[in-house]
């Protein structure tokens, strides 16, 4: 995909510092039109004096949705298409170590 990042942290965990990288790509790619409302979880590494700042120099509202890691109860697509593709790809998956003993 054409502008597609992809990024990875050491412990597989949401950053600080991948957060700015996020936000500053975010801030890149959006029309110069301000004000401007971004809506995160609000998981602790979203929340940082680093990206509030530049939020503010950029005309962006942050909404830190409480609580954390529940984005995924108002996202329908996650749960109507990624969820049942999640479950079922575990299942093959279960079903292909089974059959080749891994």
């Amino acid at each position: 995909m054409d502008g597609a990042v992809f990024a990875t942290a050491p412990k597989s965990f949401m950053t600080v510092e991948l957060v700015s990288e996020c936000f500053d790509r975010f801030v890149a790619a959006i029309p110069p039109a301000r004000p401007v409302l971004l809506i995160m979880d609000g998981h602790l590494s979203h929340v940082s004096l680093i990206v509030i700042r530049k939020a503010r120099q950029h005309g962006i509202h942050i909404l830190n949705h409480p609580p954390p890691h529940t984005t995924h109860l108002y996202q329908p697509f996650d749960r109507t298409v990624y969820g049942p593709l999640k479950k079922a790809f575990g299942k093959e998956a279960k079903k292909l170590m089974r059959k080749n003993k891994l």
